[in-house]
């Protein structure tokens, strides 16, 4: 296939039109979410993976606070052998650099990345398309498609899983990935930085390149790794089969990479090895729903990739480009479904290929027929993007979040956080109901004892004992528990106000107040 260079002037005004309507349209929640602050409250920009995202957030404050490695601040227990992460040492840096706070770089960061990325996929796509006109929608309908969510009720939190995956899962579709996680986004940009220099290069250079993306990778989301060894193994098993012959410069340009990246992955390993809070996390499940919920996340992509493998086949211009979208796509649903603990993350990407061949089968017609179908198809592959934007912003009005933890923090909250960060140590433990102590760490840098679902070892168990302590009458049990786990402060705000009310009547003579305002109250546990 002939290869099509990149940039030209009308590319890059195609890319840039492409970025602001993209940035508009992700952008309308975060606006009307700020909008809507209420008085003496402050717009934390975080509408989905509240509390993913406060993890990203912990670790880029310890890097404000300067710390090149960080750990875990989701628990009270101890972790031996601290971590870095490319990713929150840039924004980390950014924020020592600027002055800006942690929040805003971490929001600032997704126009920045989702730039980057639709730069990547369009160089991608003149990889694929020697064809302008081809290349332009293929963009298109790799940033705004998504799959039939939409046509099987909305997404219902109660029952987890059990949605379409275009709903929930921000891996699924690009637009999703770029609204929410701008670590996401990154990675999904180090994958294509994987195989571009691979399939345009076939030399040792790309696979110098190549390799230096895999090593970033599996430093940054490690679990990527395995999507982007799985797609090239597929790749190169197909490609024997068609040639009848073994490529060996894909091996080895591959090769060239895996040996440039080992020093990250041995790092991973030895983290898995050797800490056990960092075993814990990686054990955590994250597994796939049942199959057809995939299926309905791709939607129409799914039949439209399949007419176009049959028009490849019939027409016999199965080249390697194309056996390589074949890979990439199989590999897709092949992933989410072997023995792993976090199945579901590897499904990220998956829809890139769909897409790319679903372009492939229907720009010829389009091309042919000026009549131009194109806006309405685009339209219903929208659909359950638009879904999304809709549910939160319809969440922000009626103030019904689909996640527990808070989308605004008041003013008296906000004082009581940076007394955290102003008189507490990074080794000091406080205690809070989990659902608020997400953002302790977060937004103080600060430890708690429980916070995140799969950071915090044993999560369920000890949010049941956090409210054993709230809601306890038995002082001497509350006591035990606040020195058994070395916890330092114990917080009592809003939530706790909302689920322990009783607690103020209790005694606690083993607490002693350190900081009282209209809403938050912190005690220091005596020795």
């Amino acid at each position: 296939m002939k290869k099509s260079s990149f940039p030209f002037k009308e590319d890059i005004i195609w890319l840039l039109a492409v970025f602001l309507i993209l940035s508009f349209l992700f952008s309308l929640p975060y606006v009307v979410g700020a909008m809507l602050t209420p008085y003496g409250a402050k717009f934390l920009a975080l509408l989905r993976l509240k509390d993913d995202l406060a993890v990203y957030l912990s670790w880029i404050e310890q890097v404000k606070q300067g710390h090149i490695l960080f750990v875990n601040l989701f628990t009270n227990l101890e972790q031996q052998h601290p971590f870095f992460n490319l990713f929150a040492l840039l924004l980390g840096g950014l924020c020592k650099l600027t002055h800006i706070s942690p929040l805003k770089i971490l929001f600032i960061s997704r126009y920045i990345f989702a730039f980057g990325l639709l730069c990547f996929l369009y160089a991608f796509l003149c990889y694929v398309f020697p064809e302008r006109k081809k290349r332009m929608i293929g963009l298109l309908m790799v940033v705004f498609s998504s799959g039939a969510g939409w046509l099987t009720g909305g997404y219902s939190p109660a029952r987890g899983i059990a949605n379409s995956v275009d709903l929930w899962q921000p891996e699924s579709t690009v637009f999703f990935t770029l609204y929410v996680n701008p670590l996401f986004t990154f990675a999904l940009l180090l994958i294509l930085g994987f195989f571009l220099p691979l399939l345009i290069r076939k030399d040792w250079k790309g696979g110098l390149i190549a390799g230096f993306s895999l090593l970033i990778l599996a430093n940054v989301h490690t679990y990527d790794v395995l999507i982007v060894g799985a797609v090239w193994i597929l790749y190169v098993f197909l490609l024997s089969a068609k040639d009848k012959k073994i490529p060996w410069k894909d091996i080895l340009n591959a090769g060239v990479a895996l040996i440039l990246a080992s020093p990250a992955l041995y790092y991973q390993i030895y983290l898995l090895q050797k800490e056990p809070l960092f075993a814990k996390r990686a054990e955590v499940p994250t597994l796939s729903p049942p199959f057809y919920w995939y299926l309905t996340g791709m939607g129409f992509l799914i039949p439209l990739a399949i007419w176009a493998i049959i028009k490849k086949v019939r027409e016999e211009e199965v080249n390697a480009t194309s056996l390589f979208l074949i890979a990439w796509a199989l590999a897709g649903f092949i992933l989410p479904y072997l023995p792993f603990s976090f199945q579901r993350k590897l499904f990220m990407g998956t829809q890139i290929p769909l897409a790319i061949l679903a372009t492939i089968a229907v720009t010829n017609r389009f091309l042919e027929n000026r009549r131009n179908l194109l806006p309405f198809l685009l339209f219903f592959l929208f659909l359950s993007n638009g879904m999304i934007l809709g549910t939160d912003i319809y969440s922000l009005v009626t103030n019904q979040s689909l996640y527990p933890q808070p989308t605004y923090l008041t003013n008296s909250e906000i004082e009581a956080l940076n007394w955290f960060r102003d008189y507490t140590t990074p080794k000091e433990v406080i205690l809070a109901i989990p659902d608020f102590a997400c953002y302790i760490p977060s937004l103080t840098g600060r430890r708690v004892y429980a916070g995140h679902w799969g950071e915090t070892p044993d999560y369920l168990e000890k949010y049941k004992k956090v409210l054993q302590f709230y809601k306890g009458k038995d002082e001497e049990l509350r006591k035990a528990f606040l020195h058994r786990n070395n916890i330092n402060y114990v917080y009592y705000g809003n939530y706790e106000h909302f689920l322990a009310p009783e607690f103020l009547e209790f005694n606690n003579p083993f607490l002693q107040l350190v900081f009282q305002n209209g809403e938050a109250r912190i005690w220091r546990v005596r020795d």
